[in-house]
């Protein structure tokens, strides 16, 4: 047989081989790239290139940078593993070496074939698991390079909900300006309750109009020293209760009607107070709605202070 007709009967086998040694390499490669697709996945973006990310300067540092140093020598380590297992696969085939002389071509392609498709999928393996580890262990640098520091967190905190210096400036200058409005509305009080150093709480009741004393003002030491200040210069009648004053500066809110448990304490101070001023109580008046039942009462009306001038 010629040179030609030999060439052209291994053709084919030639052709196996290098499938057979293609597919391992595919998977090779494949296997290669899937860790960095994972880890970085594809990215559109329409930004503009940065330069300084292709200076050659900037890739000096990386690439003598103390993270490169570091992973330095994990690469060799990662050859000399898979080389490794390459090599174990093949030990067992070790005797058959001898034998290639005095095969034929085809025989040999064969052999050739069968030993380089083990050491390759072989390699696969240990390539696969170490790029496993690789990911975990740039994920957890990724991570702990991403996180934030003390001073970054405080600065997004106060770009998210505001800076909380400003903020307590602004609750400072919202309750000053509640207090003015509050103080503003004790001269219009009819009696101040003390205790009194420590509280004072400021009423309003007028018989006519009201079925209850409202809650004009309260404070507790300097703002209830305010309180005793103004009331004192507008001739305010101040009377010194600490259950009472203590207990409505904890249950009455401003601008608001007294609880009912306590009207009968009040009522008792507001009957003293009309005996100093020599006012004559008159009777509450009866709220919208009120009907009378079949004794002459009002039905479904709230409880009303029941004052009377004391003898």
């Amino acid at each position: 047989m010629s040179g030609a007709g030999v060439a052209q009967h291994l053709l084919p086998r030639r052709l196996g081989a290098m499938l057979a040694l293609a597919v391992p390499l595919a998977v090779t490669v494949a296997a290669a790239l899937a860790p960095a697709a994972v880890q970085n996945k594809w990215i559109v973006s329409a930004e503009k290139p940065k330069l300084e990310k292709i200076s050659p300067l900037a890739g000096l540092g990386r690439l003598f940078g103390m993270r490169a140093i570091v992973e330095f020598p994990a690469q060799p380590a990662q050859i000399a593993v898979i080389g490794t297992a390459a090599v174990m696969v093949a030990l067992p085939y070790r005797d058959h070496l001898a034998l290639l002389p005095g095969m034929s071509h085809a025989e040999s392609l064969d052999f050739a074939r069968e030993i380089a498709g083990k050491m390759l999928i072989a390699a696969v393996l240990v390539l696969f698991l170490l790029s496993i580890g690789d990911y975990l262990y740039q994920r957890f640098v990724f991570m702990r390079r991403m996180r934030m520091t003390k001073q970054e967190l405080r600065d997004e905190y106060r770009q998210q909900e505001g800076d909380p210096h400003v903020k307590q400036k602004l609750r400072a200058i919202r309750r000053d300006r509640a207090r003015k409005r509050m103080m503003a509305n004790v001269p219009k009080a009819d009696v101040v309750i003390t205790n009194p150093t420590h509280y004072a709480v400021a009423l309003q009741y007028n018989a006519e109009t009201m079925t209850a004393p409202k809650l004009l003002a309260k404070g507790h030491d300097d703002v209830a020293a305010r309180i005793r200040e103004v009331a004192s210069k507008h001739k305010i009648p101040v009377v010194r209760n600490p259950p009472l004053a203590r207990v409505l500066y904890d249950t009455a809110r401003l601008d608001e009607e007294i609880p009912v448990e306590h009207y009968q304490a009040v009522a008792k101070v507001i009957g003293y107070v009309y005996k100093l001023q020599g006012k004559t109580p008159k009777k509450p008046p009866a709220p919208p709605g009120a009907k009378r039942g079949a004794a002459g009462k009002k039905a479904g009306a709230p409880p009303v202070l029941n004052i009377r001038k004391p003898k």
